[in-house]
């Protein structure tokens, strides 16, 4: 009887990554943290994957996780344009594919992904996608901001809808209540405004509750 090793297969996980709507050459922005999140399958069994490989804007100097490992939260990453890589090993030593985020050949996700380091102890959060187009609220408080602390004094975090119609869909809420939670504690204050039709302070009720825990 011939055996036949079959490689592992990875994918990330569903919904894990932001959208893009309508056009692929658009930025997902983010603080210095980001976690991802991802599904690993063997046919030969899940306990032959040994091993799960990350690596960060190049594919020399990977890190290894357990084959169990399903996640990796990435700390102080530098400011500027990034490529997360992930991929998993089986126990004959086969690779899956290496899957990517942004991925460029996937017409459904950003085409980049850009860490933007905070500035200033105060963020303000625009939590109303519509007003991502033309800015009208959202220049309101900037103004008042400029006045109060200057422009180097705060940040802006624009949460945008990846729901119909889609505005600033890269840029929706963040998957992981880690990320949620990480993007506030950068900052001292935050002053978050929201539409009525379809705020996030729900959905991010565990980072936010967490933050205002933490003093």
């Amino acid at each position: 009887f011939p055996v036949f090793n079959t490689p592992p297969t990875i994918q990330f996980k569903l919904n894990s990554n932001p959208r893009a709507v309508g056009n692929d050459e658009v930025i997902a922005y983010t603080f210095p943290t980001r976690s991802f999140y991802w599904d690993a399958f063997d046919v030969d069994g899940q306990e032959t994957i040994t091993s799960i490989w990350y690596s960060i804007d190049d594919t020399l100097n990977w890190v290894q996780l357990p084959g169990n490992a399903d996640n990796v939260t990435l700390t102080e990453i530098e400011a500027g344009e990034h490529v997360f890589y992930v991929k998993a090993q089986d126990v004959s030593g086969a690779f899956s594919e290496t899957i990517t985020f942004p991925d460029v050949e996937d017409s459904a996700v950003p085409n980049h992904w850009v860490v933007k380091q905070p500035q200033g102890s105060i963020l303000l959060v625009n939590d109303f996608a519509q007003d991502q187009n033309l800015y009208d609220v959202q220049n309101f408080y900037t103004g008042i901001l400029d006045e109060l602390v200057g422009e180097t004094g705060y940040s802006v975090w624009e949460i945008g809808s990846d729901r119909t119609p889609a505005v600033n869909a890269q840029n929706s809420l963040p998957f992981s209540p880690i990320d949620i939670e990480a993007n506030l504690n950068y900052f001292d204050k935050v002053i978050w405004f929201a539409h009525l039709g379809r705020p996030n302070l729900t959905d991010a009720g565990l980072g936010i509750t967490r933050f205002v825990r933490n003093g």
